[in-house]
């Protein structure tokens, strides 16, 4: 067998693997996690910003944001309707139950947050809130009837994290002008058909509940873009999901995905996690994700790398790191124009001139 070509490949690969920035040389450090910058605390003294409501009410007219999370209450005041002009709410963490009918004259409000409270139900009134557009509720020991959601019509966002919910509504598919849902950390194995109908969804958050296969109301959601499956029992991925149009986010992290289709069709995903799952073969078919840029297959049962990887044109990071890898396609992977950022093992392995992996010299994971 000519093995110049192989030789190549490797020296090629070896090449980007020595280009490559020292965390992903390093025997220790994982690829780094994106940074995310918190929503800003508004101050006290800003000019439309208040911290208690007392404050608030000096100059009614002015005040657009009204944060008082963190603030021990029992409950919040009449008063507060006579904020007219008031735009945010943020009530975290405060302890209220409930909310005054009187908050139906803050007809600007687009914003509240009810997050971590005690509230056993969605206050009837948001639905008296014209421009409401924001809504989160997470945190709360939420019952949800069948038609109180039907009050979140209008709402874009909404935030039902770790509320106990075991099934969601069929109402939900009133909420025809949501763009975001969060149901994560929930007890759901199931959604309602009702899902089908929010076409306008572009990130639903799904993760930490009890999914043993993708609900069939995710695949007619044609402009989802972010779609998060991590923490539930997921033995596959199905291709109704990977079909959807424009999904650029699918997150699968810490479910028993053994298997994935054998071919796979999308020309919109970009970034696929799939780590800490039970993958011992990744599929040939991940070639068919064309615009494919971020496949992070860390902490799997892996052995080897399907050489149609080398198909993924616009692939810039691959993290396989924590596998049993023992086998690379070199040339198909120094074929790859963008890819800046590999890390196969810990440490990065030594390859032989036929692009098996030297096993006297690899150390297990």
């Amino acid at each position: 067998m000519n093995r110049i070509p192989f030789l190549l490949a490797a020296v090629a690969v070896s090449l980007l693997l020595a280009q490559l920035p020292s965390w992903a040389q390093s025997t220790d450090s994982p690829i780094p996690a994106p940074r995310t910058t918190p929503r800003a605390m508004p101050e006290s003294g800003v000019q439309g910003r208040a911290r208690s409501l007392d404050e608030a009410l000096k100059q009614p007219e002015r005040t657009r944001q009204l944060n008082m999370s963190g603030t021990t209450i029992t409950e919040l005041p009449p008063t507060i309707g006579d904020l007219t002009n008031l735009r945010v709410l943020d009530l975290r963490g405060t302890g209220i139950a409930t909310l005054p009918a009187t908050i139906a004259r803050c007809t600007a409000l687009e914003e509240v947050i009810l997050a971590d409270n005690a509230f056993t139900s969605i206050p009837s009134v948001l639905a008296d809130l014209p421009a409401l557009r924001r809504v989160d509720l997470s945190g709360n020991p939420l019952q949800i009837g069948e038609r109180d959601l039907t009050s979140l019509n209008n709402v874009r966002v909404l935030n039902l994290a770790r509320v106990g919910l075991v099934e969601v509504p069929q109402s939900i598919g009133s909420c025809l002008d949501l763009r975001h849902l969060d149901l994560s950390g929930n007890r759901l194995t199931d959604l309602p058909t009702g899902m089908s109908n929010l076409l306008q969804l572009e990130v639903l958050n799904l993760s930490g509940n009890q999914f043993s296969a993708c609900p069939k109301a995710i695949s007619p959601l044609t402009n989802l873009r972010e779609l998060d499956l991590s923490s539930n029992r997921l033995t596959t991925i199905p291709n109704e999901v990977f079909a959807i149009p424009r999904l650029q986010t699918l997150l699968a992290r810490a479910n028993r995905i053994r298997t994935l289709p054998d071919t796979l069709r999308s020309g919109s995903i970009q970034k696929l996690d799939l780590d800490s799952n039970d993958l011992e073969q990744l599929t040939e078919g991940i070639g068919g994700l064309e615009s494919l840029s971020v496949l992070i297959v860390t902490n799997n049962r892996l052995t080897t790398l399907p050489a149609s990887i080398g198909l993924c044109k616009g692939l810039t990071t691959l993290d396989a790191g924590e596998n049993r890898i023992i086998e690379l396609p070199v040339a198909e992977l120094a074929s790859i124009p963008g890819l800046r950022s590999i890390r196969i093992a810990h440490p990065l392995p030594v390859l032989l001139p036929d692009g098996t992996v030297d096993t006297k010299t690899q150390k297990k994971p």
